[in-house]
């Protein structure tokens, strides 16, 4: 499975990057994928619990199978006022 990740807000700065293309053998759960990229980017794990997942434009409960070739956003917590 291919998909393509795109990061926002804290996320995007802390990885330094604005998207990326995850590639895995097995399909995942959007809760494996966050899984997987916290392996990947130890940064991630302050926020891993409250990252909300966007596929296709629609927002994805993390238990579900992420579709292949999908777009995923990785949205973080936000705050402010």
């Amino acid at each position: 499975m291919k998909i393509t990740l795109l990061y926002f807000a804290q996320l995007r700065e802390s990885l330094g990057k604005n998207s990326e293309e995850f590639t895995s053998a097995e399909p995942l759960t959007g809760k494996e994928l966050i899984e997987a990229l916290v392996a990947r980017y130890p940064q991630m794990e302050a926020v891993a619990g409250s990252i909300q997942l966007a596929v296709n434009g629609e927002y994805f409960r993390v238990e579900q199978i992420l579709p292949d070739s999908a777009e995923v956003a990785l949205i973080p917590p936000v705050s402010g006022g």
